[in-house]
């Protein structure tokens, strides 16, 4: 069995250790490389071209005349806003369980926007919408309270403490039957 020996490369000089003459890299460079000036003949070059004749290789990609590119800052008509088939009136749901609507290009989560109209003024940063019941897409004005964080945070605990006695007594009451 041939063992590898230290050698060195014949075109960089690096050493290698393999049985062979050239490292990986020069190996596959220029006139060693298989592929090297091969080309497709034009024959193969005709019968690619016929096979691949009025076909659309990706419809989204696809430029019409009167268009506006994709990266040259305009909209697409066609697909923003209303006309677009996956339109839901311009609000989305977020995985943490609030709405956030689209009004005029400004996103804000539907909880605040119900309360600026009720209140009929902008809510300052550090005012925050609470939902009294807990349910966060429950946007009703009779289910939201503004406070501040101090406040927020006694309306949260209170809520939480309240939920865990009744879950107590729940258990009690299993226990005592």
């Amino acid at each position: 069995m041939n063992k590898p020996k230290n050698n060195k490369c014949l075109d960089c000089g690096t050493l290698i250790l393999k049985v062979s003459k050239r490292c990986y890299g020069c190996s596959r460079k220029g006139k060693l490389n298989y592929f090297y000036g091969k080309h497709h003949s034009e024959k193969a070059k005709r019968k690619i071209s016929k096979k691949n004749s009025g076909k659309r290789f990706s419809p989204v990609t696809e430029f019409k005349k009167g268009d506006v590119a994709w990266n040259k800052g305009g909209k697409n008509p066609k697909i923003w806003g209303e006309k677009n088939p996956n339109w839901k009136g311009g609000y989305f749901d977020v995985s943490t369980g609030y709405r956030i609507l689209s009004i005029e290009g400004r996103r804000i989560f539907e909880h605040r926007f119900v309360m600026e109209q009720y209140l009929k003024r902008r809510l300052k940063t550090e005012e925050i919408v609470h939902h009294l019941n807990g349910i966060r897409h429950d946007n009703r004005i009779d289910n939201l309270v503004v406070t501040n964080s101090k406040d927020h945070e006694k309306h949260t605990l209170v809520k939480l403490q309240a939920k865990r006695i009744v879950e107590l007594e729940l258990k009690i009451n299993k226990i005592i039957k």
